[in-house]
Parts: C-alpha cells; structure tokens; sequence
C-alpha cells in the first residue's frame, strides 16, 4: 500500500490529500451543525411544554374532545399509572407511547421534560409530567418531535449536496491548479529521461 502511494503521480497525492482533509471538514462541521440545530430545536420543544405545564398546574384538566386542535396531546394518568382518559392531537398522526407513570414517578420527574417514542411508527414525541395536587393522578402533555426530526433530516440532506459540490469544484480546481503548477517539473522529467 505504501509502495503503491509513493509510485502515485504528486499531483495525485496532493489532491487526495486536500480533498480528504476537506472532506473531514466538511463531515466535521455537518455533524456538529446538526447537533448543535436537533439541541436548540428539542430545547423550543420544551419551552412550549414549559408553557403549557404553566397553563396546566393553574387547572389541571383534560378536556374532553375527540382530538385537540394543538400540537399538544394531554392524557389523565391515575395514581396508579392507568390512563384514564385522553385528548389527542389531531396535527398527527401518532400518539405518545407512554410509560405507566404513578403519582409518585410523576413526581420525581419533578416537570422535567423526557423523549417517548411514538406509538406506532419510528416518531418520538417530547413529554412532562404534572403530577396533581391531590394526588389522584397527573396529567402528561406531549407534542412530537416530527418536525425538528424533518428540520434536522433536510439539514443534513443539503449538507451532504453542498458537500459533494465543494469537493467536486475542489477537485477539479485543484486538478487544474496543480498540473499547470507542476507542468515545469514535467517537462525536467522529460529531458532527464531523454539525456539518461
């Protein structure tokens, strides 16, 4: 392999090498771009579950509906950890696949914000606990993580188009740059081969 390498034309080896480098670039800075955009959007997530917790601790209810027009899906949990009624989001599709939360679990959730995956499907849905006063149960409100699940997938796709092109104009630049630049040790190459 490393015979292979040193018999490989300079040219050669220095576009392999500033592509590979770019490309470690690139790679480097997609990946940390799309986490860092999945963090910030899951923390506008629990943001507006903070919101919504607000409104809920002041009258903590579900109502009764087929679905909500929200983004949020409420469900009632006894204190057992037994749903006993839901109000769904009619935004989706999917539902929460919640665990089986007693008083005293919701509780020591003390409001803070954990992910569940969707009841069918690969979704996952971002949820808290609000555990009731008198402690017949709590109230759980979720909203899925779809749509910061699609930002993020589409970050990713244009990464990977812009990536490609960079190294392609890199490749052809640096092909281009590189031979005129070494087309005078070529042409040494030449004669010494026609003198020796």
């Amino acid at each position: 392999m490393v015979r292979a390498w040193r018999r490989t034309p300079l040219w050669l080896r220095l576009i392999t090498a500033v592509l590979a480098l770019a490309s470690l670039g690139l790679t480097l800075t997609g990946l940390f771009g799309a986490r860092l955009l999945r963090g910030y959007l899951v923390d506008r997530v629990d943001e507006q579950l903070a919101s919504a917790r607000n409104f809920l601790t002041d009258s903590p209810w579900v109502p009764d509906a087929d679905a909500l027009p929200s983004q949020f899906h409420l469900t009632r949990i006894d204190a057992d950890g037994d749903t006993e009624q839901r109000a769904p989001s009619a935004l989706t599709g999917t539902a929460p696949d919640l665990p089986d939360l007693t008083w005293t679990e919701a509780v020591e959730r003390k409001g803070e914000p954990f992910t569940v995956g969707a009841n069918r499907g690969r979704g996952r849905w971002r949820a808290v606990a609000l555990p009731l006063t008198d402690r017949s149960g709590s109230v759980v409100v979720a909203t899925s993580l779809d749509e910061v699940d699609a930002t993020v997938d589409r970050l990713v796709q244009i990464d990977v188009l812009v990536g490609l092109a960079v190294l392609a104009g890199l490749a052809v630049a640096g092909y281009s740059m590189v031979r005129t630049a070494l087309h005078p040790l070529k042409e040494i190459e030449l004669t010494a081969a026609a003198i020796g």
